[in-house]
């Protein structure tokens, strides 16, 4: 079998607002998809292709270095949550062969 998993797609929204209208807190959003091809067959079609989605968030702080620390910190648990729904769809996909 042959896994590939597209490039993260992220995206940072802003869902808490200040009376000033500056955000104080973001949410972040990334996007995947994973296709397994069977290397076995002579299809080319993949055996199971899924979408995955993490979302996390983080305050936006007065100093812009602790809002990148807590910005990159939210970054690294969406890349955790998608690593774990990979794990999740692959042990779905092979325990049902």
């Amino acid at each position: 079998y042959r896994l590939t998993v597209s490039t993260p797609e992220e995206r940072i929204y802003g869902i808490g607002i200040s009376k000033d209208a500056t955000a104080t807190r973001s949410q972040l959003k990334l996007n995947a998809e994973i296709r397994v091809y069977d290397s076995q067959s002579k299809d080319t079609k993949p055996v199971l292709t899924r979408a995955l989605w993490a979302v996390t968030s983080f305050n936006q702080l007065g100093s812009q270095y602790t809002t990148l620390v807590t910005e990159e910190d939210a970054r690294n648990q969406a890349i955790r949550q998608l690593s774990d729904q990979i794990v999740t769809q692959l042990e779905l996909y092979f325990s049902r062969q």
